[in-house]
């Protein structure tokens, strides 16, 4: 595993058919935990929010306690590279989702967020293009041309923009989770505008200024599935190609304590960060749940907040994700540093094997 010093940081302190997602029993089934290891440990007190896997294997992580972008290898071969550092951080002070609508091409969510009180501040959000098919990189975490980042639009109206992800790659749309609204946006990165798509009770929080409705969002099936982190629900809508819903949302899932970000595997398997449970949970195609890695009362994926997929050969099976080190809600009264962690996902077995609780 890989430590990065301070020194890195300014910090202040395609559709596949399946059988379907069913309802389930909300008690997880006690499982020996998959084989994972430690990626790279942050500076403590960073909150990785969020990860996207580029092409060429290596991954972008956010971080939504100062606005950067941070590029590690997940083979610990090359050194990180801080790949931006975003301006304004008075108005906007970190960096929430991440998704690729085109070719090595990103958009971020940058917006603030007080992580003492879980609330965001209207009237601060905005989406970003990164750029990486400018980027180069030498030794030591040295970069030779930077990527290209440009602002594209505020989103004035929202109020805690979290989720990210593409819906559209030829028509350049992208859906924004609203937290603290309870919505979806959509966002044309060419026309530079947006507007709410989708509101539904299961994605509203409470009147509790510190509550999270609606976080993590992806399409899968024709249908646009979401975790309520407050309500600790999972929940899909079915959408048209345009991602307006058809009809009403329905819950797949509860009990999924401070559900955040998630990913599908191709059998249609939901792998779900829970970051104050600091476990990363799977929820089957036919409705089972089970504990993948992590415990509440351990501090190794403490507040679990975005997982994802390798893209090269060698890691396709590998989920990598990111936490905050229970910044939220600390495990044992005690803040761990924030890390990304590699899950092997092809190599499980239902027997002891190499692991980290």
């Amino acid at each position: 595993m890989r430590l990065l010093h301070a020194a890195y940081f300014m910090i202040g302190l395609g559709t596949v058919t399946c059988t379907p997602i069913t309802p389930a029993s909300s008690t997880p089934i006690q499982s020996i935990p998959y084989p994972n290891r430690p990626v790279i440990e942050f500076p403590l007190g960073t909150w990785a929010e969020n990860l996207a896997v580029r092409s060429n294997g290596q991954i972008l992580v956010t971080v939504l306690n100062t606005p950067q972008i941070v590029q590690i290898d997940p083979l610990s071969l090359l050194e990180p590279f801080l790949i931006h550092q975003f301006p304004n951080p008075d108005k906007a002070d970190g960096i929430g989702g991440i998704a690729e609508l085109a070719p090595d091409v990103f958009y971020v969510i940058m917006g603030n967020f007080t992580i003492s009180d879980l609330e965001g501040t209207p009237g601060t959000y905005s989406i970003w293009e990164v750029d990486m098919n400018t980027f180069s990189g030498g030794e030591n975490g040295t970069v030779i041309t930077p990527a290209t980042v440009e602002k594209i639009t505020d989103i004035p109206g929202a109020m805690t923009a979290n989720g990210l992800i593409a819906l559209n790659q030829h028509e350049s749309i992208l859906l924004v989770a609203d937290s603290k609204l309870g919505a979806i946006w959509s966002v044309n990165v060419k026309t530079r505008t947006c507007e709410i798509l989708i509101q539904d009770s299961l994605m509203n929080a409470s009147a509790d200024p510190s509550s999270l409705g609606v976080n993590g969002i992806k399409i899968f099936n024709g249908f646009l599935f979401f975790t309520n982190t407050q309500a600790g629900t999972f929940s899909r809508v079915s959408i048209n190609a345009n991602g307006a819903a058809i009809g009403a949302a329905e819950v797949v899932q509860t009990g999924l304590i401070t559900a955040d970000d998630f990913i599908f595997d191709m059998a249609g398997d939901a792998y779900i960060a829970q970051d104050a449970a600091n476990v990363l949970t799977k929820v089957s195609a036919r409705g089972q749940v089970s504990t993948v890695v992590g415990s509440f009362n351990s501090s190794y994926l403490a507040g679990a907040t975005a997982v994802q997929f390798g893209r090269t050969a060698l890691d396709r099976s590998v989920l990598y994700v990111t936490t905050n080190g229970g910044q939220a809600k600390p495990a044992n009264g005690t803040v761990a540093p924030g890390k990304v962690v590699a899950v092997y996902t092809e190599t499980h077995v239902e027997s002891q094997a190499e692991m980290v609780p």
